[in-house]
């Protein structure tokens, strides 16, 4: 790291100072690149938090005009506690294909459909 010790030291010892600017500018680009990847990576998950945003609205909407046809009980705030518990648990596939959940709270899908039965 070019630092002013650092340049006091190049110099002192017959160092050129072209070669201090093009370190430098070799520093530079190098955190440069650094900089633009996570900008880069920062919008990506940004893009996808509203994305997924979205998403949900759209599914809250869609089981909510569901529901208002088949069961009226299941209201928007039943919606969404069950989305926010699925959110929440891993779901994994075993040998035999049977789904399971990772969450303890949950021990497979006969829970999570207990949940819309509540």
């Amino acid at each position: 790291m070019i630092n002013e010790k650092y340049i006091y030291t190049h110099l002192k010892n017959g160092g050129n100072p072209e070669d201090l600017h093009q370190e430098f500018l070799n520093e530079l680009n190098e955190v440069q690149k650094i900089v633009d990847e996570e900008k880069a990576a920062e919008q990506e998950v940004a893009k996808r938090d509203a994305g997924i945003k979205e998403a949900r609205k759209d599914a809250v909407a869609a089981l909510a005009r569901y529901f208002a046809l088949v069961n009226p009980n299941v209201t928007e705030s039943v919606i969404t506690s069950v989305l926010s518990t699925l959110e929440s648990i891993k779901i994994e596939n075993t040998k035999n294909g049977i789904a399971l959940c990772s969450n303890p709270t949950l021990s497979g899908w006969l829970d999570i459909l207990d949940i819309f039965t509540r």
